[in-house]
């Protein structure tokens, strides 16, 4: 986040965070979403904290606020505040989370900080279970302490072996784990927009066309190839973590988890 903030100071540029999968999560003791000028956070099934589905924004700037509750509330003030005719400035959409909904949102939110506790805890006895086994790494973390600590996730050093090991423990490589892969966005790669614009990939501010393919990345694509998601608290096929533990599992499972990876990881 330190060289996406000085690059966007650099050229004025505004930064948006994807906080869906970093509810709570800390970068050097500042909260995740409190960086940019406006961040996301999504509150499925399959996130830190849930409220079922739906999402929140977040942003300390007036306008933008006003502005995204606009477009989520068919143009209304927050609030609805001014709601007569002439105080629209956009044409929203109809985007409204409703009461029940936030309210399970808001409990959750009260409860982060200990589910994170826990989930950070169980991370850190397995992987030091992991640690020191030949031919297992780790994905590097920026800053350990402060992330969530919902994934661990195992590099190894071919692709043969990834292969291997995902499909002993009946998962996927995170190459092959689901539409959350760039190869495997074809709304994106194939300029499917939603009107005849074409923006952003034709757009006249950019001055030529933008092109997307798959395997345009090849680092990126040697790095998904070798990884392999271990759940901690978060089960999710579409993630490659279809296999490992949860946020209900207590140190007798969490160890003999560690025993079946480090002995899958023996044979390969």
């Amino acid at each position: 986040m330190d060289a996406i903030m000085e690059i966007a100071r650099e050229h004025r540029l505004l930064v948006i965070e994807d906080c869906c999968q970093a509810a709570g999560a800390e970068y050097h003791g500042k909260k995740a979403g409190t960086f940019g000028d406006i961040s996301a956070f999504s509150l499925n099934v399959f996130k830190t904290i849930s409220a079922g589905d739906g999402g929140m924004v977040v942003t300390s700037d007036k306008n933008l606020y006003e502005r995204a509750f606009g477009f989520h509330d068919q143009g209304h003030k927050p609030q609805r505040t001014g709601v007569e005719i002439g105080n629209r400035s956009i044409v929203g959409m109809n985007m409204r989370m409703n009461e029940l909904t936030g309210a399970v949102a808001l409990a959750q939110l009260r409860k982060i900080d200990r589910i994170l506790e826990r989930l950070r805890a169980s991370k850190k006895l397995l992987k030091d279970r992991l640690a020191g086994i030949p031919g297992l790494g780790f994905r590097r973390i920026n800053d350990a302490e402060g992330e969530c600590a919902t994934l661990l996730t195992l590099l190894f050093p071919t692709k043969a072996k990834a292969d291997a090991f995902s499909a002993a423990v009946g998962g996927k490589t995170l190459a092959h784990s689901g539409w959350h892969v760039y190869n495997n966005m074809e709304q994106i790669l194939d300029k499917k927009t939603t009107t005849a614009y074409n923006c952003p990939y034709v757009c006249s501010e950019y001055g030529q066309e933008i092109n997307y393919y798959a395997h345009m990345l090849p680092q990126t694509d040697d790095i998904l190839e070798r990884a392999v998601n271990i759940s901690i608290g978060v089960v999710d096929k579409g993630l490659g973590a279809g296999f490992g533990i949860n946020i209900l599992s207590e140190n007798e499972e969490i160890i003999q988890t560690a025993e079946k990876i480090a002995q899958i990881a023996a044979n390969l």
